[in-house]
């Protein structure tokens, strides 16, 4: 592989920036001359340990962004403002559940698709008309009857893939 294709590959893999000249090997252990340019002298006291800083997973986050809400208006308002989804970079509108919530019906729809995420509405454009369709065929109707609809993951993927589990755990952060 020449240097232009290397080049392009690892434009095509999403790397757009440069950080170094030259490669690093940071498992590599440093050579003694490399250790006595670092310091120049002795080697400077221990510091003492400090306490590890606290972090927690977008998951985590995400838990408890949620468990402030009391109503599904602030569950929307916490999704909505929450910055550890990289699927949301990527989104046009955020798709939340929509119908009653006293609904004694709950439809749970994968991912949602370009046709939702343009709408801001969970099941758009055609698989909503085959999913009213299906609803016809039992005497519902999505429009007639009120309940309650939403998807497990609240943006659009990239590439519309669906709820599979590395998808997921890209949400999630697992």
């Amino acid at each position: 592989m020449d240097d232009l294709a290397a080049l392009r590959l690892q434009i095509e893999w999403g790397a757009d920036e440069a950080l170094e000249d030259a490669p690093v090997d940071r498992l590599r252990a440093p050579s003694p001359a490399e250790r006595g340019r670092v310091g120049e002298g002795a080697p400077p006291p221990p510091q003492p340990a400090a306490a590890p800083p606290t972090r927690t997973t977008a998951a985590e986050r995400a838990l408890q962004s949620a468990a402030t809400a009391s109503t599904l208006e602030d569950l929307r308002a916490a999704i909505a403002a929450f910055d550890g989804c990289p699927l949301r970079d990527t989104a046009s509108h955020l798709v939340f559940a929509e119908g009653d919530p006293a609904a004694s019906l709950l439809l749970i729809g994968d991912a949602p698709g370009a046709d939702d995420d343009r709408s801001g509405t969970p099941f758009a454009g055609a698989p909503g008309a085959y999913l009213d369709r299906m609803l016809a065929s039992i005497a519902l109707s999505l429009s007639r009857l009120a309940f309650h609809q939403g998807g497990i993951i609240a943006v659009d993927s990239p590439h519309d893939v669906g709820d599979f589990p590395v998808e997921i755990c890209f949400v999630d952060g697992g």
